[in-house]
């Protein structure tokens, strides 16, 4: 390989790191929250519940974001951000069966689905119907040029 394909490979590994490195960052907060058998919360069950719940919506959105950044290019980058994010609260689920005292359920997925897609439906609007300083964060929240 020849000195300027050296230097492209450099860039778009680089590139492609900065695209991911979001998402894999949350998919390791994800995976190490879901080992740990006991989670920190409010004593009282009600307002742990929704601590908790209220936890999943924050970062499922977070993590459908960090999707988006890293399949900004793809054909169809909000729904494939979409489905990568229901595939890991999927998986999360599944790896919580193997937690001793967590127990998989249902509702929780649909809950990070909930959290996923509403942030990229905002992702979206903000995307193609903001104006101004609110598209250009969006795009640049992403990775795609201003």
């Amino acid at each position: 390989m020849d000195e300027v394909g050296l230097k492209k490979s450099r860039a778009g590994f680089r590139e492609l790191l900065a695209n991911w490195l979001p998402a894999l960052m949350m998919m390791g907060l994800i995976f190490w929250t879901s080992s740990q058998s006991v989670l920190p919360g409010p004593s009282d069950k009600g307002y742990d519940f929704i601590f908790k719940k209220f936890a999943h919506l924050c970062v499922y959105s977070a993590i459908a974001l960090s999707y988006l950044r890293g399949v900004h290019a793809a054909r169809r980058p909000f729904l494939l951000a979409f489905l990568l994010t229901v595939l890991w609260a999927i998986s999360d689920e599944y790896h919580q069966s193997m937690t001793p005292l967590r127990e998989p359920t249902l509702r929780d997925v649909l809950i990070d689905a909930t959290g996923g897609g509403a942030m990229l439906w905002l992702a979206r609007r903000a995307i193609f119907s903001g104006r101004g300083a609110v598209r250009a964060a969006a795009r640049s929240v992403i990775g795609m040029e201003s």
